[in-house]
């Protein structure tokens, strides 16, 4: 249970707005959460028993996957996402006054997919290691949080007048990773096109800071086999 809260709190730090991240069964027993408090987790279990018994009954003001206000410490945003093979239900709760998100947004998305094997324990494939490739003898590692930007405390300092100090984030779930332009001036590019929010990535794509070159996303299976490396590479102008 300890890794599925480390994913939840994983991925709430990467969500716009998320106030919380919880798992509850069918009949509202909340599961795991990333409230820390102990009289709002009282609270929010006994609303989410309420809200999951009445949703199940189509009785409550949203139904699963829809994002609605909710009268729940302020007039929250609360996504209420189904997990079928879970037999259970994602709640996200956003800050209030936030811009709603749904089930599609990618980051969610990897995080649906992955949660089974947590929640059940199961062993998994042994996934990729991702890296960012520089050019031809530069690569490092990409962890859950890495950074890209122009301050000091980024994990990869890119200097740049267009870079910002925080530019892009990483996410890796599972055999998925995410990429994140943090709401930049002067925007991000993946293979050449401008992108906005988060969007999956995979081996052999081009990431590009403006008017500061870019980098090459390379996996590495657990053989050994690297795929996307690129032997030589052009800088653009």
């Amino acid at each position: 249970m300890e890794n599925l809260v480390e994913r939840l709190c994983a991925l709430q730090a990467n969500l716009p707005a998320c106030e919380s991240l919880s798992i509850a069964t069918r009949d509202g027993f909340v599961l795991a959460t990333t409230l820390t408090d102990e009289r709002t987790g009282e609270l929010f279990a006994a609303v989410t028993s309420v809200v999951v018994a009445s949703a199940k009954r189509g009785l409550a003001p949203f139904r699963a996957g829809d994002c609605r206000a909710l009268d729940f410490r302020g007039d929250r945003q609360v996504l209420l996402v189904f997990l079928g093979e879970l037999d259970a239900y994602l709640i996200v709760v956003l800050h209030p006054g936030a811009k709603p998100i749904n089930a599609d947004e990618p980051l969610l998305r990897g995080m649906i997919l992955a949660l089974p094997h947590v929640l059940h324990g199961k062993e998994r494939a042994d996934p990729p290691r991702y890296f960012l490739q520089r050019d031809e003898a530069w690569l490092t590692p990409i962890r859950s949080g890495l950074s890209i930007g122009k301050d000091d405390h980024c994990d990869v300092v890119v200097l740049g007048r267009r870079v910002e100090g925080v530019h892009l984030r990483f996410e890796v779930l599972a055999d998925k990773i995410l990429i994140r332009d943090l709401d930049t001036t002067h925007g991000t590019k993946l293979n050449r096109r401008s992108f906005t929010g988060t969007v999956e990535i995979a081996p052999g794509d081009r990431v590009s800071l403006p008017k500061a070159g870019g980098f090459t996303i390379v996996a590495k299976r657990p053989t050994g086999k690297l795929r996307g490396l690129t032997r030589k590479i052009k800088r653009k102008r």
